[in-house]
């Protein structure tokens, strides 16, 4: 009598089983994988951009948008105009308006809680502080170094104007002087946009926030 193998016979026809199945699925195999490649690739979820990425595009557009205005009046030497802090203020207060209004209805279905309009707002003015101070170095340091030298002696001559004494005068362009560089004055530059910017964007998310409290909202 032969004995057959029971664990022999069953890999084999699990084998023959395979190999059956794996032929017969053989024609489809390349346009499976395109599919599934093709799937993966036009997932909305994967191809939504991080908050970081969409505030850092806001943040370059609006420090362009004031870097190209300070060097066309500093082109047509109106830079020491008092409107020009005005319209400053209008770019960076519609720069945070707009951001935080695109975010809402591009990303978010048209709804948006204060705090996310907050963070919104803060990072697009982070970023756009730190390039203009950028700017404010190589303006300083480059393009006209003797741009502080001239905002030492308007300095001098408001005290002058205002008749203050020899000492005070004195004192008062010591501690001028001090900070008059063009990384010191980078880093002013950087900090008065960052604290002007947060105020704007604590009041801005007042009234561009738009609470949904029927669903939750996507995650961006």
């Amino acid at each position: 009598m032969v004995i057959l193998n029971p664990i022999k016979i069953s890999l084999n026809q699990l084998n023959a089983s395979f190999d059956n199945f794996n032929f017969a699925l053989y024609p489809l195999n390349f346009e499976l994988i395109f599919l599934c490649l093709h799937n993966f690739k036009t997932d909305p979820m994967e191809n939504k951009p991080s908050t970081f990425t969409i505030t850092l595009g806001y943040g370059v557009l609006i420090a362009l948008a004031l870097i190209v205005f300070a060097l066309i009046t500093y082109l047509v030497g109106a830079n020491d105009s008092p409107w020009l802090v005005i319209v400053v203020g209008i770019l960076i207060v519609g720069g945070i308006i707009l951001a935080q209004i695109n975010f809402r209805n591009k990303y978010l279905g048209g709804f948006m809680e204060y705090g996310k309009a907050f963070t919104i707002g803060f990072l697009t003015v982070l970023f756009l502080s730190i390039l203009y101070a950028v700017y404010a170095y190589i303006f300083a340091k480059y393009i006209d170094p003797g741009a502080i030298e001239e905002q030492l002696a308007k300095a001098e001559q408001n005290m002058v104007s205002q008749g203050k004494s020899e000492e005070e005068i004195e004192l008062g362009m010591k501690y001028a002087s001090m900070f008059a560089t063009p990384g010191l004055s980078a880093v002013g530059a950087f900090i008065m946009y960052t604290l002007f910017g947060t105020v704007v964007s604590l009041i801005t998310s007042i009234f561009t926030k738009r609470e949904n409290q029927g669903f939750n909202q996507p995650q961006v």
